[in-house]
């Protein structure tokens, strides 16, 4: 495969993964592509990939369940794929943001 083939076929795959709001290591087992490969082709395309438009996630506010799922003060991220993060309110957003930045 030529350089600027395979260049293109990366792009694309790269483009896909950043839509498909799957974590990097489950795209890569649906994708049969390893983990460092994707994240080598992420970092060489950097932005450039993945153009300059804004995507939008969607955010449901809800009052505390009264089961006890979520106590108080405490913030609930559904990742999607039934996984969900779970965290008191006074925790670290530089360390909350560098988390879900790698969990993409």
């Amino acid at each position: 495969m030529s350089r600027k083939a395979k260049q293109a076929l990366w792009s694309k795959r790269v483009l896909a993964f950043e839509r498909s709001g799957l974590t990097r290591r489950v795209w890569c087992a649906r994708a049969g592509v390893a983990v460092p490969t994707l994240d080598y082709w992420r970092s060489r395309f950097g932005d450039l990939a993945r153009g300059s438009e804004q995507v939008l996630v969607p955010v449901v506010v809800s009052a505390p369940s009264t089961m006890g799922r979520s106590a108080a003060g405490a913030i609930e991220i559904d990742l999607g794929g039934g996984l969900h993060l779970r965290a008191d309110m006074q925790v670290d957003t530089g360390w909350l943001a560098a988390l879900l930045r790698g969990l993409r």
